[in-house]
């Protein structure tokens, strides 16, 4: 691994806040505490670390919108095993 370049990587993301709109949370049985997070988006992130992102099937919200082939970022997976080190800096 070319530590180098992995930070190079990590350095290009961007963090967020957001919250997950109602029907999301519903969706996803999240209670308000989950509904909040920090983090990166992960299509944003696929274009710099492609295997750090997971395609999952398609999420139909209550209200009947579908979002098709939901993309997330693998946490405990690829990233945690390749990136750790880089995050302790």
């Amino acid at each position: 691994m070319d530590t180098k370049e992995q930070l190079k990587n990590l350095q290009a993301l961007n963090l967020y806040n957001y919250k997950y709109t109602q029907e999301f949370a519903d969706a996803m049985n999240l209670d308000d505490a989950d509904a909040v997070e920090t983090g990166v988006i992960a299509q944003e992130l696929e274009v710099i670390i492609p295997e750090a992102v997971k395609s999952t099937t398609d999420v139909q919200l209550p209200n009947g919108e579908v979002i098709e082939s939901l993309k997330v970022v693998d946490k405990v997976g690829h990233v945690t095993r390749q990136h750790i080190a880089l995050w302790v800096f």
